[in-house]
Parts: C-alpha cells; sequence; structure tokens
C-alpha cells in the first residue's frame, strides 16, 4: 500500500509587539535544506485536511460531502483506524484566538483583490438614440482671452502696394519658366543621349552576343573534332594492339611450330596423307614400266647371247673340223681363240646392260632415265651388230 503524501509546512516566528503575525506562510521549498533543524519540520496528514475536496465530483456544489452521514461514518472509522502517532500530530488548523482588546479581520492577500460573493449585482439599463442622427463636430479649442482689446486706422496702401508686392512674385514665375523650360531642354538632350547610348549598347551587346555564338559554334566544333581525333586515335591504338597482338601470337605460334612441324610432318608421311609427286610418280609410274622394259630387254638380250653362244660354238667347231682336215689347225685355232677372247671380252662389255631395278638411278626423271634407256639400248645394237 502506498503512503499518502504528506504536507509539510513552517510556522513563521511570533513577533514580538503582538501575539499574532500578519506575514504569510512560505511555501514548502522543493528540496528539504539539510541544515534545518528538526524540530521545525511539521507533518499531517492530508486526507484529514479541512481544505481538501473530498467525495464524489458529480454531487450538487451546494452541498458539503463531509456533512453527508456516510462521509462522516467513514471518516470516523478512518479516524479510529489511524494510529496515535498521527492523531496528535502538529498541525496548522486555523489563526489562534486573538488577545485581549482586539479582534481578526478578513483580508485578501492575492495580488488581485476579489470581493467573495456568490452572485454580482447587476442592473439593465436602457436608451433610445436616433439612428441618423450624426455626431457634431467637434468645435475648434479656442483659449480664453486674457489680453486687453485695442484699435487702429489702416489706409489703402497702408498694408499692400500692388507695384512693390507684384515684382518678386513676377519673378519667381518668369524664373520657374525659364528654368522649367532650360529643364526640359536639358532632359530632351539627356534622353537623346541616353538613346543614342541605349543603340550603341545594344549594338554592342548584339555583336557581343554573335561573337559568344561563334565562340560556341567554334568550341562546339573543337569538341566534335576532338571527339573525332579521340575515336580515330583509340582506334588506332585499338588496331596497332590487335596487330600486335597477331604478330606476338603468329611469332609464339611460328616458334612453336619449328620444333613441331617436323615431328608432324613426319607422321603424316607416314600415315600416308603427305605424299611427293614426284617420287609417287616415279614409284608407281615409272619404276614400274621400267622393270617392265629392262626384264623385257634383259629376255632378249639372253635369248640373243644364247643364240649368239650356240652359233659362235658351231662355228667355232665347224672351223676347228676344218683346220684339222686342213692342216692348218694350230695357227687357225689360235686365230679362233684370239676371236673367242674377243667375243667373250665383247660379251662380257653386255654384261652392264642387264641391270637390277635396285641398281637404277633415282635421282632422274621419268623421261631422263627412258632416254637413258634408249641410248643404252642403241648402243647395245651397235655393238651386237658390230660383233655380227
Amino acid at each position: 500500500m502506498v503512503e499518502p503524501r504528506r504536507l509539510t509546512t513552517r510556522l513563521p516566528p511570533l513577533s514580538q509587539t503582538s501575539g499574532y503575525n500578519n506575514a504569510l506562510l512560505r511555501f514548502k521549498k522543493r528540496f528539504r535544506d539539510p541544515k534545518e533543524a528538526d524540530d521545525l519540520r511539521f507533518t499531517c496528514n492530508i486526507m484529514a485536511d479541512r481544505r481538501v475536496v473530498r467525495g464524489t465530483t458529480f454531487c450538487p456544489t451546494g452541498v458539503d460531502p463531509r456533512d453527508l452521514p456516510l462521509v462522516k461514518q467513514e471518516a470516523a472509522r478512518r479516524f479510529k483506524g489511524t494510529p496515535k502517532s498521527s492523531r496528535h500530530c502538529i498541525r496548522r488548523i486555523g489563526t489562534p484566538p486573538p488577545v485581549s482588546g482586539r479582534r481578526h479581520e478578513h483580508i485578501q492577500t492575492q495580488h488581485f483583490l476579489e470581493e467573495a460573493i456568490e452572485k454580482p449585482p447587476s442592473v439593465e439599463v436602457s436608451c433610445q438614440t436616433d439612428l441618423f442622427l450624426d455626431k457634431p463636430a467637434t468645435p475648434r479649442y479656442v483659449p480664453c482671452k486674457t489680453g486687453i482689446d485695442g484699435w487702429t486706422q489702416i489706409y489703402k496702401g497702408d498694408l499692400f502696394d500692388f507695384d512693390t508686392e507684384v515684382l518678386p512674385i513676377l519673378e519667381v514665375l518668369t524664373s520657374k519658366t525659364l528654368e522649367q523650360a532650360v529643364l526640359e531642354v536639358l532632359e530632351e538632350e539627356e534622353m537623346a543621349s541616353l538613346r543614342t547610348e541605349q543603340e550603341r549598347f545594344r549594338a554592342s551587346h548584339a555583336e557581343d552576343a554573335t561573337e559568344i555564338q561563334r565562340l560556341e559554334e567554334r568550341e562546339v566544333r573543337l569538341g566534335a573534332e576532338k571527339e573525332a581525333r579521340t575515336k580515330q586515335h583509340s582506334l588506332a591504338l585499338s588496331a596497332l594492339r590487335d596487330t600486335q597482338d597477331r604478330i606476338a601470337a603468329a611469332t609464339l605460334s611460328r616458334g612453336y611450330l619449328r620444333d613441331l612441324l617436323p615431328s608432324v610432318l613426319e607422321g603424316l608421311q607416314r600415315a600416308g596423307y603427305l605424299v611427293d609427286e614426284i617420287r609417287a610418280d616415279v614409284e608407281q609410274g615409272f619404276l614400274p614400266w621400267l622393270e617392265n622394259q629392262v626384264q623385257g630387254h634383259s629376255g632378249q638380250t639372253l635369248e640373243g647371247r644364247a643364240v649368239l653362244s650356240n652359233i659362235l660354238k658351231v662355228v667355232l667347231m665347224t672351223r676347228a673340223e676344218a683346220y684339222k682336215t686342213s692342216g692348218e689347225a694350230g695357227s687357225n685355232f689360235g686365230r679362233g681363240s684370239a676371236d673367242k677372247t674377243t667375243i667373250s671380252e665383247d660379251s662380257e662389255n653386255l654384261i652392264p646392260f642387264n641391270l637390277e631395278p635396285s641398281e637404277l638411278p633415282r635421282k632422274h626423271s621419268s623421261v631422263d632415265l627412258i632416254t637413258l634407256y634408249e641410248n643404252s639400248l642403241e648402243e647395245m645394237g651397235d655393238e651386237t651388230e658390230n660383233d655380227f
């Protein structure tokens, strides 16, 4: 349960001249002063203070809720339930009684005085005024006369002489007219000079605008040219970079293929993908024909040699028999031996034409080989005719 808040007040000291001090009570400070004496602190229960309005707010304003029976019973019950220490607490209930020979008077100490009555007096007053009646003009203030009146006689010409008084007026009028005319002429000249200056300024402004436009166009043209040159330079740099990249790639690939190409070509040649046309022509066309021709010619040569050997044998045998019969066998036989030796030597000379295919030259073309073979045949034919 929350303990009710206690209101602490401080009583002012009593006056030395009277038993009651008219000074106001000081309000409670926000923070307590630790140097203040404990005997000057007083506490009381705010719930028992008569200045606190209690009860519901819906009750009539003219009825004091403390006068109700239920409220009184509740207050008595609460008073009985409170401890004795709180019952006998020092409280400021009211003003102490006056001393003998004096009486109390109720006064207000607020900044604004108020009359404490329930209903202020009011009086109704009515009047009727004309709606169309205007307020009269306020008369001019006329002070009271304080001097003594006197009189005098003024004749014609004493106060005003036209011929004398009109001269300054005429001088002012003529001077003002002439001055106004001069000012108008000066104004016209100034306006003309201003118009001339304005025209000159407009012409200068037009020239400046034309020059600014020309400079802007020149700047735009230079910017476009600069952009085109920059783009062209970037394209040239990109082309040069591409060319350098291609050259570097070609150099790199050439250096890489320099060691790889022989082995690749050798492998392709072994696989049969790369064929030398001359070599293929010689191996597939000329060599088979040459072998056939050589074999045929060799066969003819061998047959001719065999026939020639048989003929020689027959001739030698016939000559030998003839020599034996004629008695000249010795000399004829010796001549026959020489002839035989010659024929044998010729026969040995013909042997080199019986060439094998593996012994043929391979560094000549098919036309050269055919020409060489025909020449060999012609030489062999000539030698055969000489033998015969």
